[in-house]
């Protein structure tokens, strides 16, 4: 197929040992009713048949761009992705998910006739371990809540996934948004909030579109697999992250209430059943430090009384001499925390449950 002149949507594909599902990959979305498209694949050092596959592909179809990177994670490979991408429009695609024909074409349609900064449909989402293959329940409300302007009820509870988005290019490049590069399960999660907290408006497609799966010795698969410790490290660092995104563009005022809300939720989430130790080692001094200079008075009950404990700081060493007391005064500490976490939890999920 010849190059078109002018692309319309940019597709990235980060590609990392996806040779077992990649091709039927690219062949749904070579076969995109909307032609005038540009498909950037970056392989990111895979060690599988991946490469070859993507060689291949390339040579059939010239609307592919081929880039390699050493393995490097996939912040840095959608990174190239959009500084490569020619198109004004972009979306991402997962290297072993599949999209119906037509996502795009109405993704574009809808994305230009509506006067909207963001387009996102419904999709079918599969977890697949060994002989295990079952659906999701149903995402649909969950997904149409996003529909309409942004403000802080938005914000707050925006899901974190590209794959069903459609991204006007202009303002990532306007706004330097790009992916944090290094973490390795919740770098779309930052990247997702961040467009939305710079954007007015979305608009939902009520149509499944995109078929997302979590299979086993996947990215995806893996990025669920981490341990509550890792995968709470990088919440506080997406916090971080979000924090000085909405600060660093003038729009933290804005949001000031949706972003003390969710940093609330997800620390009381990983506080409550986390890894004890991590907590004590790593979350509370790093989130003490990260509070010392913020204020939460926009928050209420359990949310603002776990963050104002955090920030007040652990039992101090140096006023008590006897280490047994050391001891029971951080055990009684971490014990009231853990409830006020657990509290928080409950109440989101209730929330989440009636929504």
């Amino acid at each position: 197929m010849n190059n078109p002149t002018n692309t319309k949507v940019s597709i990235i594909i980060p590609v990392f040992n996806a040779g077992s599902y990649l091709r039927q990959c690219l062949d749904s979305v070579i076969n995109q009713t909307l032609h005038e498209i540009e498909i950037i694949c970056i392989n990111d050092g895979s060690n599988d048949n991946s490469p070859e596959i993507l060689e291949e592909y390339a040579t059939k179809d010239k609307r592919i761009k081929l880039i390699h990177q050493c393995n490097s994670g996939t912040g840095t490979a959608r990174n190239k992705g959009i500084r490569a991408a020619s198109s004004p429009y972009i979306g991402f695609v997962d290297a072993d998910d599949i999209i119906v024909s037509t996502m795009y074409e109405k993704m574009y349609n809808a994305i230009k006739s509506n006067n909207v900064e963001l387009v996102h449909c419904d999709s079918f989402i599969f977890y697949e371990f060994n002989t295990l293959n079952t659906a999701y329940p149903d995402y649909h409300d969950w997904f149409s809540h996003f529909a309409g302007k942004h403000d802080n009820k938005t914000i707050q509870n925006i899901d974190g996934v590209l794959w069903n988005k459609l991204f006007i290019k202009e303002i990532l490049t306007n706004n330097s948004l790009y992916f944090p590069e290094g973490m390795c399960s919740v770098e779309d999660t930052c990247f997702t909030w961040c467009y939305f907290a710079i954007t007015n408006n979305t608009l939902f497609i009520d149509e499944k579109l995109y078929y997302y799966f979590i299979r086993s010795g996947t990215v995806a698969a893996s990025n669920y697999e981490k341990t509550i410790g890792e995968r709470q490290k990088e919440y506080i660092e997406c916090g971080i992250f979000f924090y000085n995104f909405l600060i660093n563009n003038n729009v933290f005022l804005d949001y000031q209430i949706a972003f003390w809300q969710r940093f609330a939720e997800y620390i009381g989430m990983f506080f409550a059943i986390g890894n004890e130790e991590m907590n004590r080692n790593y979350a509370l001094p790093v989130i003490k430090d990260f509070l010392a200079d913020k204020d939460i008075s926009c928050l209420v009950e359990e949310k603002y009384s776990m963050l104002q404990l955090i920030k007040n700081g652990q039992p101090d060493d140096d006023r008590i001499d006897n280490t047994t007391d050391k001891n029971t005064e951080r055990t009684v500490y971490l014990s009231v925390l853990r409830k006020i976490c657990k509290n928080i939890l409950q109440k989101a999920f209730f929330v989440f449950q009636r929504s």
